[in-house]
């Protein structure tokens, strides 16, 4: 039987990772209400066949593409399901901090163009942050229920809903910099952050998590 110092020692790395991991990735997405607006009012074509989309109108492109998506991903959850494949939380947030990092790439190019942005490089990073956050939200949530000691399932729960206090810490710290960078300097920074995101919960996923199913095997078997 393992003992419970050092399996804790390996929870608790693994759940610390994992909400870096998060973290990060809310850090970047908190730009979509912020600078995102500032920077898609100034660089963005916002004509559509003659009629110019307000720019707060992102905002709820937002919301709907983050309920569209939901409801998509959940569908291929279940059809992974039915043929016997499980994404673990750690993969699907592996997975989000890459589209999220996509989403920043994607503004980073149009932000080096000349001339103001088709709207549908401001729509694709849309797609892509949001599609990152309906991965990684619940991926977190989940991990936390499955893997944090019961008597500490609402300490770690609680640490998880920091998110947005940490996201929008950074938003605040980092947007003094948008006039005083290139602004695709300013995007590719944010690629940097969410791929930093990935790394994390890719070292929890593939150095802590194999330890941790050992542990678990052992108790069972014991």
């Amino acid at each position: 039987v393992t003992t419970g110092r050092p399996a804790s020692i390996i929870t608790t790395a693994l759940l610390i990772a994992a909400l870096g991991g998060v973290y990060l990735c809310f850090a970047a997405y908190e730009q979509v209400g912020n600078i995102f607006l500032v920077w898609a009012r100034n660089h963005v074509d916002l004509d559509v066949h003659g009629w110019r989309m307000p720019v707060a109108w992102f905002l709820s492109l937002d919301g709907l593409a983050t309920l569209t998506l939901i409801a998509a991903w959940q569908a291929v959850l279940r059809m992974f399901d039915r043929r016997g494949v499980t994404v673990e939380p750690l993969v699907q947030i592996i997975i989000g901090a890459v589209l999220c990092a996509a989403g920043y790439l994607v503004l980073t190019i149009a932000s080096a163009q000349v001339g103001a942005a088709h709207i549908g490089w401001a729509l694709a990073y849309l797609l892509l942050v949001d599609a990152a956050i309906v991965l990684v939200w619940p991926s977190g949530l989940s991990l936390i229920a499955g893997v944090a000691p019961r008597r500490l399932v609402g300490f770690w729960t609680g640490l998880f809903y920091l998110h947005g206090f940490f996201g929008n810490l950074w938003v605040g710290m980092i947007g003094v910099y948008y006039d005083r960078i290139p602004t695709s300097g300013f995007w590719l920074l944010h690629v940097a952050v969410a791929c930093l995101a990935g790394v994390l919960a890719f070292v929890a996923g593939a150095l802590l998590r194999p330890t941790l199913r050992s542990r678990q095997a052992t108790t069972t078997s014991a």
